[in-house]
């Protein structure tokens, strides 16, 4: 669902990369154990991509 407007994420921030559009993800949406909404660019990515993070 990317419009092509996101950037890609800056290394120096705590969230994840988006795993579709490369996008910085600050927000999710867990739809069940197989999908979730990535915010702000709102691709769907697996919520395993969520595993570990902001644990450094």
């Amino acid at each position: 669902m990317s419009d092509g407007a996101e950037r890609p994420a800056d290394e120096s921030t705590p969230y994840p990369p988006c795993s579709e559009c490369g996008g910085t993800v600050v927000a999710a949406t867990v739809l069940g154990p197989m999908a979730a909404i990535a915010s702000p660019c709102g691709c769907v990515v697996s919520p395993e991509m969520f595993d570990g993070a902001g644990h450094e």
